[in-house]
């Protein structure tokens, strides 16, 4: 399956479909229509898609700064999990985040998230700290990745 994706930046088309997978992956903290719109027009965002025949599988947003990147919202369809499309969704991240030359990519992620953690420290992102009640009642660790 994984061979069959296509990872391209978002586009305006593409906002109602990340909206729909937004609230149907997550029950708080969740982005709006506007916030997608913005980030999507915001050349300090990098929105990136992973379709499979031109049907959103997932996405992830990353905010970039002057000189680090941060992951700021991740989903997969429910179905695709643990199928790799996260694994090229974190790739694709890091790369562009290399060629625009930030030293680090920060994201947080729920300490009871078991497989997105595995994820992340298999690309070499390192619990920095954590956030007490990050989400809601649960925890948030932030991890780093020296990118230089």
């Amino acid at each position: 399956m994984i061979d069959k994706t296509v990872i391209k930046k978002a586009t305006l088309k593409d906002v109602d479909s990340l909206l729909g997978l937004e609230n149907k992956t997550f029950n708080f903290m969740l982005w709006s229509k506007l916030d997608f719109i913005n980030a999507v027009n915001n050349k300090e965002y990098l929105v990136l898609t992973l379709k499979i025949k031109n049907e959103l599988i997932g996405f992830m947003v990353a905010r970039l700064g002057k000189d680090e990147c941060e992951i700021e919202n991740v989903a997969i369809k429910e179905n695709h999990r643990q199928k790799g499309c996260a694994d090229r969704l974190v790739r694709a991240i890091i790369e562009r985040a290399t060629k625009l030359k930030c030293k680090n990519v920060f994201l947080e992620v729920a300490t009871n998230n078991l497989p997105a953690i595995k994820l992340y420290e298999k690309h070499g992102f390192k619990k920095s700290y954590t956030r007490k009640k990050y989400y809601g009642d649960i925890d948030a660790f932030v991890y780093a990745l020296e990118c230089i």
